[in-house]
């Protein structure tokens, strides 16, 4: 290719596009286009776990939207981004992603807490409210859901109380 004239040079690359808008047309990924695999999305999510696990949330970031970006349906770095997003305070931001999940799971009891939490956070506390609401027939009596039970309750005391003080 190196002694290509650049008419064939470009009609080369336009030939690589047109094979790639077809293979999209034609119900193919983006991912697949460019040869992104679960390999490669496991690496670059233990890169960005590493990044998560020492407190460099925005880092860990980039890798978890890369993720993202070329498989959308990756709800483990879809987790993780929306607890870095936490992290670094956008309670709304991570909302969107909770959201997302809080549908695609079929355990959803964390991402239920961390909605609790962002709504807290973002001062919505009668939504905060009725998310516990929701939520807590769903707690079992088992000693994972006996430390979530605990927090839902200081979530709904300090909701009360916030909304007593409004």
């Amino acid at each position: 290719m190196e002694d290509a004239t650049p008419a064939e040079r470009e009609d080369s690359v336009v030939a690589v596009v047109r094979d790639n808008l077809r293979h999209l047309m034609d119900g193919g990924t983006y991912a697949a286009t460019i040869n992104f695999d679960d390999k490669k999305a496991e690496g670059l999510y233990a890169l960005g776990h590493a990044q998560y696990l020492q407190g460099h949330f925005s880092e860990a970031m980039k890798f978890f939207s890369f993720i993202m970006a070329h498989d959308p349906l990756n709800y483990r770095a879809m987790k993780a981004m929306a607890a870095c997003m936490q992290m670094t305070r956008k309670h709304g931001q991570a909302l969107l992603l909770l959201g997302i999940l809080l549908v695609a799971e079929e355990d959803n009891k964390e991402t239920s807490l961390q909605i609790i939490n962002c709504l807290f956070h973002l001062g919505r506390y009668a939504e905060t409210l009725k998310v516990i609401d929701a939520m807590e027939p769903a707690l079992t009596e088992t000693p994972g859901d006996s430390v979530s039970r605990q927090r839902v309750n200081g979530y709904r005391e300090l909701s009360l109380r916030a909304l007593a003080l409004s």
